[in-house]
């Protein structure tokens, strides 16, 4: 089993050790999926950029409709089962549920495809990178419109996320996180949504101001409400948060049945 999110968690690390320095515009050509024996040891130190490239060109299938994400809504999946021979994803058993450390991820690599990483943007669209800033724009606002349907559906979350299920047009609590969320996690996708509001400020792209203002509203809500998340918790911000006044809000709108066992 291949843990998708986790690869890309390596990838945000990775990504600001292979381009401290500037580096040309590569073609969109890309070599076979079992590249990297082609590369010696001495090929990685004297030329880390030619790996990374092939590198991002195939993990970025991951960033793919109904392996990484769903493009109906813009939101991850935890990740895919892959067959370990022949590297094909099972959809049949793909793990259709995510949290906030999942969406953190991916939206930090889109942070840096808004700010013109060309290995972000590799990442994003592997066939096409220069078009990796625009198609993370897109998704973001698929995103902003799900958040937002879902704050309206489930406002006692503050605007902050639990475990969820992704596999629909609309998000919804995992059956056993209908009263509580991950403080961390949440941490975590607050700082990721900065990082790409601030890219998108600094790119002065006039097509996004509406995205940028959307998405400072959602920053501004969770702002509004995280205090009083936060003097509900009877333990450490790093664990998680059990929300008493969000249990009424949840009676009005109860969650479907785990579809599967975790």
């Amino acid at each position: 089993m291949i843990s998708g999110m986790r690869s890309q968690l390596l990838l945000v690390f990775f990504l600001p050790s292979i381009v401290s320095t500037p580096v040309k515009r590569w073609s969109n050509e890309h070599a076979p999926c079992r590249f990297s024996p082609t590369f010696s040891q001495e090929n990685v130190i004297s030329d880390p950029d030619s790996y990374a490239w092939e590198m991002m060109y195939w993990e970025g299938q991951f960033h793919a409709n109904d392996i990484g994400y769903n493009t109906d809504n813009g939101m991850t999946y935890d990740g895919t089962l892959i067959d370990p021979i022949t590297g094909r994803n099972n959809v049949s058993e793909k793990h259709v549920f995510s949290a906030a450390s999942k969406e953190a991820i991916q939206i930090m690599i889109y942070a840096k495809a808004l700010a013109g990483d060309e290995y972000a943007g590799r990442f994003v669209s592997p066939t096409d990178h220069s078009q990796g800033a625009e198609k993370a724009a897109g998704i973001m606002r698929t995103k902003l419109a799900t958040y937002q349907r879902f704050n309206a559906t489930f406002p006692g979350y503050g605007g902050l996320l639990p475990w969820f299920y992704s596999n629909e047009t609309d998000i919804r609590p995992s059956a056993d996180w209908v009263n509580r969320i991950p403080a961390l996690d949440n941490g975590e996708l607050l700082w990721s949504v900065y990082a790409a509001v601030s890219a998108m400020e600094n790119s002065k792209n006039s097509h996004w101001d509406d995205l940028i203002a959307g998405w400072n509203d959602w920053l501004d809500y969770t702002k509004s409400t995280v205090k009083e998340v936060s003097r509900t918790m009877s333990v450490p911000l790093t664990a998680t948060a059990v929300l008493p006044w969000q249990r009424q809000c949840m009676r009005s709108h109860p969650p479907r049945p785990n579809p599967i066992s975790f």
